[in-house]
């Protein structure tokens, strides 16, 4: 199961960090596809502890970077231990 991380009113961002949190007991692990960001890698995500990813990305060349509206970033995608999982809570922190 992936869900897709989009942005709104991205306009001359310098950084961002933010965690995003879920019962790793029933989504399990996160995994990180698609990356679709100037500067976006592997390398910005940390998702050592089970059930928190963390995500930390600045602009290397310090000169803001502008998305559109609903681009997706990237995807996490989840290996889903269990089979209902339609009302389990995904937060941004």
């Amino acid at each position: 199961m992936c869900m897709e991380v989009r942005v709104h009113n991205f306009t001359d961002i310098i950084s961002y960090q933010y965690s995003l949190n879920w019962d790793a007991n029933l989504l399990g692990i996160a995994t990180i596809e698609g990356m679709n960001m100037p500067g976006l890698n592997l390398g910005n995500f940390n998702n050592n502890t089970p059930g928190v990813l963390r995500v930390g990305w600045d602009d290397s060349f310090i000169t803001g970077v502008t998305l559109p509206d609903n681009q997706v970033i990237y995807q996490v995608c989840f290996d889903n231990i269990t089979t209902s999982v339609e009302n389990t809570l995904i937060q941004f922190t």
